[in-house]
């Protein structure tokens, strides 16, 4: 049975304290299952900002819905912007929508985890502080489909972090963030010696 959020209409499982999607406290959690200013949890309520969330949508059709966890919303957009019309209607909305929004408790944000791994395969593990699996995707991208688990993947892990299912990981150590650039430095260096090479070669001409 699912328990609605009263912020955001959310439908969470039966037994959650906190919404997946927003991170509000759902109805019938007591005010002790408040998270504290010493515990780990979503500290302030953040709103959205609408210049903001319009840009993303110039930027990138949808990304201003995704911004406004309107994720289903702005996947919508993005797949028929090719018609202009959608393009155009997602800025307009993604201002309009950001200003009426009210904060959201939020220890990862899903909207904005989906927007990241749209922009850039593994962006949306990397900000769930997921490092290695952020670097896995990265580096099977060109196979697309890495990519595009990475989406979904990225949205339903920040949404299990709000929900208390998983712990946010720490953040990494500075060996680590060195390490993490080396490898992405020499995926790309491979990537661009593959296209020099592919169009040095010159193309064989077969008698006719």
């Amino acid at each position: 049975m699912s328990k609605p959020c009263p912020t955001c209409g959310f439908n969470n499982y039966e037994g959650m304290q906190r919404c997946a999607q927003c991170g509000s406290l759902l109805e019938g959690v007591q005010a002790a299952t408040r998270v504290s200013a010493t515990e780990p949890g979503p500290q302030a309520a953040r709103g959205r900002d609408p210049f903001l969330a319009a840009l993303l949508s110039f930027l990138l059709p949808g990304g201003g819905q995704m911004y406004n966890e309107q994720v289903v919303k702005g996947e919508a957009i993005l797949l028929t912007s090719f018609l202009l019309i959608p393009w155009a209607y997602g800025i307009v909305d993604a201002y309009r929508t950001a200003s009426r929004m009210v904060p959201l408790l939020q220890v990862r944000s899903p909207g904005l985890a989906t927007l990241l791994a749209h922009v850039m395969p593994g962006a949306g593990q990397a900000y769930n502080r997921q490092w290695g699996k952020a670097l896995l995707v990265f580096a099977t991208s060109p196979f697309i489909l890495p990519w595009l688990a990475g989406i979904v993947d990225a949205y339903r892990t920040a949404t299990r972090i709000n929900a208390g299912l998983i712990p946010l990981p720490s953040p990494p150590s500075r060996r680590t963030v060195v390490l993490a650039v080396a490898i992405v430095l020499a995926v790309l260096t491979f990537l661009i010696w593959l296209l020099v090479s592919w169009g040095t070669i010159p193309a064989r001409r077969f008698p006719i």
